[in-house]
């Protein structure tokens, strides 16, 4: 907090500055608007279905039974049996949670690369860098409903993203410090027990984590000795190690063949491949054209930093990672997909967050060595501060009005948000009136859809009027009746 109070205490407070805040304040603010909606998730789908095990079979047993019977998610079974057991108020609580976090870790991470590269105003360049990331991430989700409202989707593909985002941090932390003997020793393990907890939630996750820590690996020990990336090598491979760990325990689920089975998709090698290929593609070639604006910002925000405030200008080898930074972003999209065509011929939108925040990353770090290219001519240039300014305004301007688009969109959703959830409680007192009845064939109006009033493309996860189709069932487990349909 002392820093933040010494940073607002300067007596001139720059107009760069002030234009800084001005794009913190209007991404937060979007987020928080966001992070408000989730408050209004209830209970849908799978989320009825992990209740109903964890009320049958208990914690341990649950997880026994879904490793044996369903897949490899080890941590996200652990976590959605932990969540379940506070009951249905944590699908609302939940979610906010984790954007908060997300935003908050995202900022300390940020502060510790930039602390490490010496970048100036460290602390406003973090809060701006973490806000525009998860702005960008909400902003452009192909299904933000399934992907960070839904327990049963926040938990599996917006948590590794957390994880991995604190990851990265405790790493920068300890190159910064040059943590040695046994602080470096601790550290190490409790980055292996990082991955290996983010390498269990889901498969994209974990694929692209092994090849990501490969990729890292290559670099810290092709680096200069003495160099920031040489001392993240013994942290990088302790990640790898528990990333491994993870790998190996998901893959070997007895669950994965029955997963699957319900699932008779082609998987010739070429066929695999060819396909993987395709959606890999496609994505990027979406993701650049879905919001315009949004993918400006991710471009023209690091550009500026890199060209404004990077002090360790860097010179011969920034044209290298220009052209290997997008390379890697592309083989992780790619690893991405690779399990979801796979297992079962594509990858689901819910499930392209994981490659999304690579595309995010990807944007970020190509666009902050184009910035730190120019960095040079701009210093040398006496009118630097007129061409910043010229540049800077219409960035604020353009956030500005993403973000502006983004609150209107999402403040309209409130209401019937608000509204269904209601709905959704009343249900279930109506529910449990009627079990203790003993009426244990229930038939109950329609729920108004959760899930598009909190911004989803389409109803994929409400109960139906077929009572034998699986989600009625996992309702009617939940609550401990014979059979729940809707009129």
């Amino acid at each position: 907090m002392s820093k933040i109070f010494r940073f607002m205490s300067r007596r001139a407070f720059s107009w760069e500055r002030s234009l800084f805040v001005i794009n913190s304040v209007t991404f937060i603010a979007a987020i928080a608007i966001f992070i408000n909606l989730g408050w209004y998730n209830r209970y849908m789908a799978d989320d009825y279905c992990h209740a109903a095990a964890l009320n049958r079979s208990g914690f341990v047993h649950a997880q026994v039974s879904n490793y044996l019977s369903w897949g490899g998610r080890f941590t996200y079974a652990a976590l959605m049996s932990a969540a379940e057991s506070f009951g249905p108020k944590m699908a609302s609580i939940g979610p906010p949670l984790c954007l908060t976090l997300w935003l908050l870790v995202g900022g300390w991470t940020l502060y510790q690369i930039a602390r490490l590269n010496r970048i100036r105003e460290p602390f406003l360049i973090a809060c701006l860098g973490a806000s525009v990331i998860v702005y960008a991430m909400l902003n452009v989700a192909d299904n933000i409903v399934q992907s960070t409202y839904w327990e049963a989707g926040y938990l599996l593909y917006t948590a590794p993203l957390v994880v991995m985002t604190i990851y990265i941090g405790i790493v920068s932390y300890a190159v910064r410090k040059n943590v040695r003997g046994l602080p470096r020793t601790s550290m190490m393990a409790v980055v292996a027990l990082t991955t290996l907890f983010a390498g269990g939630l889901n498969e994209p996750f974990t694929f692209s984590q092994v090849v990501g820590h490969v990729l890292a690996l290559s670099v810290c020990y092709f680096s200069p000795h003495g160099s920031a990336r040489k001392r993240a090598l013994p942290f990088i491979l302790a990640g790898l190690i528990g990333t491994a760990i993870a790998f190996v325990i998901m893959v070997s689920a007895p669950g994965n063949s029955v997963r699957q089975s319900l699932f008779p998709v082609d998987r010739d090698l070429i066929t695999v491949a060819g396909l993987t290929i395709r959606g890999t593609c496609g994505f990027i070639l979406r993701k650049m054209v879905q919001a315009p604006l949004t993918t400006a910002l991710l471009c023209l925000i690091p550009a500026y930093v890199a060209s404004r405030h990077y002090e360790s200008q860097p010179r011969g080898h920034v044209w290298r990672w220009i052209l290997v930074l997008p390379l890697a972003g592309f083989l992780l999209v790619f690893v991405c997909y690779l399990p979801g065509v796979y297992g079962a011929g594509g990858l689901v939108a819910r499930a392209r967050f994981i490659p999304e925040f690579v595309f995010v990353c990807t944007a970020i770090g190509s666009s902050f060595f184009v910035g730190s290219l120019v960095a040079r001519q701009l210093h040398a240039n006496r009118m630097s501060r007129s061409i910043a300014l010229v540049t800077l305004l219409p960035i604020t301007a353009i956030a500005v009005l993403s973000c502006s688009r983004t609150v209107w969109r999402t403040a309209r959703l409130l209401p019937k948000a608000k509204a269904n959830a209601s709905l959704w409680d009343q249900t279930d007192q109506n529910i449990r009136a009627m079990k203790a009845q003993g009426i244990l064939d229930q038939t109950i109006p329609a729920i108004d859809d959760v899930e598009t009033s909190l911004g989803g493309p389409q109803t994929e996860l409400q109960i139906e009027r077929d009572p034998a189709n699986w989600k009625n069932k996992c309702v009617a487990r939940y609550y401990g009746i014979d059979s729940i349909r809707t009129r």
